[in-house]
Protein backbone atom coordinates (compact mmCIF):
# COMPACT_ATOMS: atom_id res chain seq x y z
CA UNK A 1 0.00 0.00 0.00
CA UNK A 2 1.26 3.47 -0.86
CA UNK A 3 -0.04 6.49 0.97
CA UNK A 4 -1.01 9.51 -1.07
CA UNK A 5 -0.48 13.04 0.20
CA UNK A 6 -3.09 14.02 2.84
CA UNK A 7 -4.84 10.66 2.59
CA UNK A 8 -7.48 10.31 5.31
CA UNK A 9 -5.83 9.34 8.61
CA UNK A 10 -2.43 10.65 7.52
CA UNK A 11 -0.51 13.85 8.10
CA UNK A 12 1.05 14.62 4.72
CA UNK A 13 2.32 11.34 3.33
CA UNK A 14 4.70 10.19 6.02
CA UNK A 15 2.87 9.66 9.30
CA UNK A 16 -0.52 8.57 10.57
CA UNK A 17 -2.56 10.92 12.74
CA UNK A 18 -2.19 8.47 15.64
CA UNK A 19 1.59 8.45 15.25
CA UNK A 20 1.53 12.23 15.52
CA UNK A 21 -0.59 11.93 18.68
CA UNK A 22 1.92 9.44 20.12
CA UNK A 23 4.74 11.94 19.53
CA UNK A 24 2.66 14.57 21.36
CA UNK A 25 2.41 12.21 24.38
CA UNK A 26 6.19 11.73 24.41
CA UNK A 27 6.31 8.33 22.70
CA UNK A 28 8.87 7.90 19.91
CA UNK A 29 10.43 5.19 17.73
CA UNK A 30 13.57 3.69 19.27
CA UNK A 31 15.73 5.43 16.66
CA UNK A 32 14.61 8.83 17.96
CA UNK A 33 15.51 8.17 21.61
CA UNK A 34 18.89 9.38 22.81
CA UNK A 35 20.39 10.14 26.21
CA UNK A 36 19.23 13.78 26.22
CA UNK A 37 15.63 12.90 25.26
CA UNK A 38 15.47 10.13 27.87
CA UNK A 39 16.78 12.31 30.72
CA UNK A 40 14.41 15.13 29.72
CA UNK A 41 11.38 12.79 29.60
CA UNK A 42 12.23 11.18 32.95
CA UNK A 43 12.53 14.64 34.49
CA UNK A 44 9.18 15.56 32.93
CA UNK A 45 7.59 12.40 34.41
CA UNK A 46 8.95 13.07 37.90
CA UNK A 47 7.68 16.66 37.71
CA UNK A 48 4.14 15.38 37.04
CA UNK A 49 4.03 16.21 33.35
CA UNK A 50 3.17 12.73 32.10
CA UNK A 51 0.24 12.50 29.69
CA UNK A 52 -2.80 10.95 31.37
CA UNK A 53 -3.25 8.63 28.38
CA UNK A 54 0.01 6.87 29.28
CA UNK A 55 -1.35 6.06 32.75
CA UNK A 56 -4.65 4.58 31.50
CA UNK A 57 -3.48 0.97 31.44
CA UNK A 58 -1.63 1.13 34.76
CA UNK A 59 -2.61 1.35 38.41
CA UNK A 60 -0.43 4.46 38.77
CA UNK A 61 -1.38 8.08 39.24
CA UNK A 62 0.64 11.21 38.59
CA UNK A 63 1.09 11.53 42.36
CA UNK A 64 2.67 8.06 42.52
CA UNK A 65 5.39 9.28 40.17
CA UNK A 66 5.88 12.78 41.60
CA UNK A 67 6.27 11.20 45.05
CA UNK A 68 9.45 9.38 44.03
CA UNK A 69 12.76 10.82 45.32
CA UNK A 70 13.55 12.97 42.26
CA UNK A 71 17.14 13.87 43.16
CA UNK A 72 18.25 10.25 43.69
CA UNK A 73 16.36 8.91 40.68
CA UNK A 74 17.73 11.56 38.32
CA UNK A 75 21.29 11.15 39.66
CA UNK A 76 21.13 7.42 38.89
CA UNK A 77 19.79 7.92 35.38
CA UNK A 78 22.32 10.64 34.56
CA UNK A 79 25.16 8.34 35.68
CA UNK A 80 24.00 5.36 33.57
CA UNK A 81 25.69 4.56 30.26
CA UNK A 82 23.42 5.34 27.28
CA UNK A 83 22.96 1.73 26.17
CA UNK A 84 21.84 0.66 29.67
CA UNK A 85 19.70 3.75 30.18
CA UNK A 86 17.77 3.22 26.97
CA UNK A 87 17.81 -0.58 26.95
CA UNK A 88 16.77 -1.13 30.56
CA UNK A 89 14.26 1.68 30.95
CA UNK A 90 12.40 2.02 27.63
CA UNK A 91 9.42 -0.17 26.84
CA UNK A 92 7.34 -0.55 23.69
CA UNK A 93 4.04 1.25 24.26
CA UNK A 94 2.37 1.25 20.83
CA UNK A 95 2.82 0.90 17.09
CA UNK A 96 1.75 3.24 14.32
CA UNK A 97 1.85 3.50 10.55
CA UNK A 98 4.64 5.65 9.19
CA UNK A 99 6.15 6.42 5.78
CA UNK A 100 4.45 6.51 2.43
CA UNK A 101 4.43 2.69 2.45
CA UNK A 102 2.43 2.53 5.72
CA UNK A 103 5.18 0.71 7.62
CA UNK A 104 4.40 -0.45 11.15
CA UNK A 105 6.73 1.41 13.52
CA UNK A 106 7.08 0.58 17.21
CA UNK A 107 6.92 3.52 19.62
CA UNK A 108 8.64 3.52 23.02
CA UNK A 109 8.34 5.37 26.34
CA UNK A 110 10.12 5.10 29.71
CA UNK A 111 8.81 2.12 31.68
CA UNK A 112 6.95 4.01 34.40
CA UNK A 113 5.56 0.90 36.12
CA UNK A 114 9.03 -0.61 36.43
CA UNK A 115 10.46 2.70 37.63
CA UNK A 116 7.79 3.01 40.32
CA UNK A 117 8.19 -0.62 41.39
CA UNK A 118 12.00 -0.62 41.55
CA UNK A 119 12.24 2.68 43.44
CA UNK A 120 9.57 1.69 45.96
CA UNK A 121 11.25 -1.68 46.50
CA UNK A 122 14.57 0.05 47.27
CA UNK A 123 12.87 2.48 49.67
CA UNK A 124 10.96 -0.36 51.37
CA UNK A 125 14.17 -2.32 51.87
CA UNK A 126 16.01 0.74 53.24
CA UNK A 127 18.45 0.72 50.31
CA UNK A 128 20.09 3.68 48.63
CA UNK A 129 17.78 4.44 45.68
CA UNK A 130 20.52 5.68 43.35
CA UNK A 131 22.73 2.66 44.01
CA UNK A 132 19.84 0.20 43.66
CA UNK A 133 18.71 1.72 40.33
CA UNK A 134 22.25 1.36 38.98
CA UNK A 135 22.52 -2.26 40.19
CA UNK A 136 19.10 -3.14 38.78
CA UNK A 137 19.97 -1.68 35.36
CA UNK A 138 23.31 -3.53 35.33
CA UNK A 139 21.56 -6.83 36.19
CA UNK A 140 19.10 -6.19 33.35
CA UNK A 141 21.96 -5.49 30.93
CA UNK A 142 23.88 -8.61 31.99
CA UNK A 143 20.82 -10.85 31.46
CA UNK A 144 19.97 -9.34 28.08
CA UNK A 145 23.56 -9.44 26.86
CA UNK A 146 23.86 -13.11 27.78
CA UNK A 147 20.54 -13.84 26.02
CA UNK A 148 21.66 -11.95 22.88
CA UNK A 149 25.09 -13.56 22.92
CA UNK A 150 23.62 -17.06 23.27
CA UNK A 151 21.23 -16.48 20.35
CA UNK A 152 23.76 -15.02 17.92
CA UNK A 153 25.66 -17.13 15.43
CA UNK A 154 29.27 -16.02 15.73
CA UNK A 155 31.42 -17.27 12.89
CA UNK A 156 35.19 -17.30 12.91
CA UNK A 157 36.86 -15.78 9.85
Amino acid sequence: MTVTYNQRGYVGSSMSVRALEAYARGEMPLSKWNRTAMIAELSHILDGGIDAGLLEHTDLTTEDLTGLPRKDVMAAFIAMPKNILLGAWLTCTSWHHTSKYANETLFYYPDIERLHSVVNYAIGQGMDVREYLMDDAERWAACHYIDWHANTDHKED
